[in-house]
């Protein structure tokens, strides 16, 4: 078996380890390299992370401040969230009023109407029936027409009232 003895095997696993922790120790660095920037023989301003020339001005390059902690941040999508719900309960809200209304004026409209229409049926039933004609003059009905205007008005009844 190719085993590597364990002097051996020891003073790589500290050799890796050294290795990573440096490496681990400058990434910081590396992510704030310098950059460059200089005018090109064409006119044109370049920008580099290696001084190309005599004349390239190193450029301090600052990190912004995040806009928003994630406590302030989250805060405040659950604020949006929050009033997004609310404005969303209240319209529901609304729209059930301006439906109860609206159904409580369309009942309150077929009980007047139902009232009319049985209060006219029961003048019908109760008396002779006539249609007034000019000057005046009254022509009564006779029992058929009268049996067809109780008929009409039982249906009217049934349509409002049922």
């Amino acid at each position: 078996m190719n085993r590597i003895p364990d002097r051996v095997q020891g003073p790589r696993t500290v050799w890796r380890m050294a290795c990573l922790l440096c490496t681990l120790a400058l990434a910081p660095a590396w992510t704030n390299a310098e950059v460059y920037r200089w005018v090109d023989e064409n006119g044109r301003m370049q920008f580099s992370d290696r001084p190309v020339s005599d004349t390239a001005q190193e450029i301090e390059i600052r990190q912004a401040p995040p806009l928003y902690s994630d406590d302030a941040r989250q805060d405040q999508q659950r604020k949006r969230k929050q009033a997004k719900m609310l404005e969303m309960f209240q319209d529901q809200r609304d729209e059930k009023s301006r439906r109860d209304a609206e159904e409580k004026r369309v009942a309150a409209e077929r009980q007047k109407r139902c009232a009319r229409v049985r209060d006219r049926l029961r003048r019908y039933q109760g008396s002779a029936l006539y249609e007034n004609l000019t000057e005046g003059d009254r022509r009564y009905l006779t029992d058929e027409e009268r049996a067809k205007v109780i008929a009409e008005t039982e249906r009217e009844v049934k349509h409002w009232c049922d």
